[in-house]
């Protein structure tokens, strides 16, 4: 009896991580019902010598009045078990047009990202039901074969890969392991609340589906991987196309290049690229908006699609992506002084580096603190080497600057000189080169 009933759940655990049989695992642990028969089964296999190294990971979410103690059960397990475990305490923040649910997600894999180790495998709970849940969900959003392929069994994932073992199994032998081997976990009320889509899905909708289609899981199941096959092949086109039509030094797409494919091949090399900028994909009606106002724009425009997750625009003949630009204050102004090896400027993603200027050639003033302002129109400077002033209007034009990256681009004064532009070029009255003369 025992073997029965925990071979499916052991076999689904080996089956999934022989890729990769020396990477260290790490189990995403909630203390529900399907995470604990993963913990419990990955120890027993780490005990007959089945199985690497194993470190647990719980995050609270703090969603919960009895998210304390769910972290504390969750600790007794895996001290039970002798296995370390790591717990996180995390605030899920309202973002607009964002589901509770779906923050919760994005933050949580959050902290995964940065724990799981190098070529090592974060393992979920995720299984058959999950599946077919998230498969309807995606048809109900107009999903196209990306979406309605739903989870892979594995994809790679920040340092490693991220492995769902029990994606093939059914709740049922889930439930089955657990009574058998007598595990104790708890209960998220919270996903008996038929307010959440996919709650209501479990609960209202595959309840009845099961009664008239009892095969019906794994039938939804086969649809999903027939999916993913379909969705490999249109990547293997799009990466065929993309090597002669991205340029490798910035991630841009020719649009000269673009307008020569067929519509469908537009709209799949398009998809692929954003995806592969880990970008979220636009709606149907965005991505129509970017054929059509981008792609067929005048030479000399620079127009923008802008949705949710991203936003593309069209510069000197060549689309790029990126996240959607936050507000920048270009008036304001920052003193840096020399003791500082980094300053951070609100708006920017990343903090200047007082290296990044000592490698340009730039000679830090007696002083000992210099400016750092944005551009006002009419600034000028000599570059080191060239011999000549010239405005910085014509500088950014010459090194192709995108227009939107003009107005955040640092410019490092000493006193009311332009002494710099931050990344770019030193005046040659304050450059010293690598030598020192």
């Amino acid at each position: 009896m025992s073997l029965s009933i925990n071979e499916p759940v052991s076999r689904a655990i080996c089956q999934a991580t022989e890729f990769s049989q020396t990477s260290p695992w790490l189990i995403a642990y909630s203390g529900g019902l399907d995470s604990h028969v993963l913990l419990h089964a990955s120890a027993k296999l780490l005990q007959q010598g089945r199985a690497p190294s194993i470190s647990v990971i719980h995050v609270d979410h703090g969603l919960q009045a009895e998210s304390r103690q769910w972290a504390k059960h969750c600790a007794q397990v895996a001290a039970h078990l002798h296995l370390p475990l790591e717990q996180f305490t995390v605030t899920v923040p309202q973002n607009a047009g964002e589901s509770l649910e779906a923050a919760a997600r994005h933050v949580r894999y959050g902290v995964f990202e940065k724990v799981l180790p190098k070529e090592g495998l974060l393992l979920t709970a995720h299984h058959q039901i999950d599946q077919v849940e998230t498969v309807f969900l995606q048809l109900l959003r107009g999903a196209g074969p990306k979406g309605l392929a739903a989870m892979p069994l594995r994809k790679p994932f920040a340092q490693g890969w991220h492995v769902r073992p029990f994606l093939m199994l059914n709740r049922t032998a889930l439930e089955e392991y657990a009574e058998y081997n007598q595990l104790h976990w708890v209960d998220d009320f919270s996903n008996e609340c038929r307010d959440f889509d996919r709650n209501y899905v479990r609960h209202e909708i595959l309840p009845r589906i099961q009664t008239r289609w009892p095969g019906y899981a794994k039938t939804i199941s086969r649809v999903a991987r027939l999916q993913g096959e379909a969705v490999e092949l249109l990547d293997l086109s799009a990466t065929r196309l993309l090597g002669d039509i991205e340029s490798p030094d910035d991630q841009t797409l020719q649009v000269d290049a673009l307008l020569k494919l067929s519509l469908l091949e537009q709209k799949n090399l398009i998809r692929y690229w954003l995806n592969a900028l880990n970008l979220a994909m636009p709606s149907e009606v965005k991505l129509q908006t970017i054929l059509q106002q981008l792609l067929l724009a005048r030479q000399d425009a620079m127009p923008c699609v802008t949705w949710g997750g991203g936003e593309v625009r069209r510069y000197a003949g060549k689309l790029y992506a990126m996240d959607p630009q936050p507000v920048f204050d270009s008036r304001q102004r920052l003193d840096w002084e020399l003791g500082n090896k980094l300053l951070q400027v609100p708006g920017l993603p990343q903090p200047l580096s007082m290296d990044v200027l000592l490698e340009q050639g730039f000679t830090w003033p007696e002083i000992g603190r210099i400016k750092v302002r944005f551009r006002q129109g009419g600034e000028i400077i000599t570059p080191a080497g060239r011999g000549m002033r010239k405005t910085l209007k014509t500088l950014f034009q010459e090194w192709a600057v995108p227009p939107w990256e003009r107005a955040r681009t640092p410019l490092i004064y000493v006193g009311n000189t332009l002494a710099a532009v931050y990344g770019f070029a030193v005046d040659e009255a304050f450059y010293t080169t690598p030598d020192g003369f």
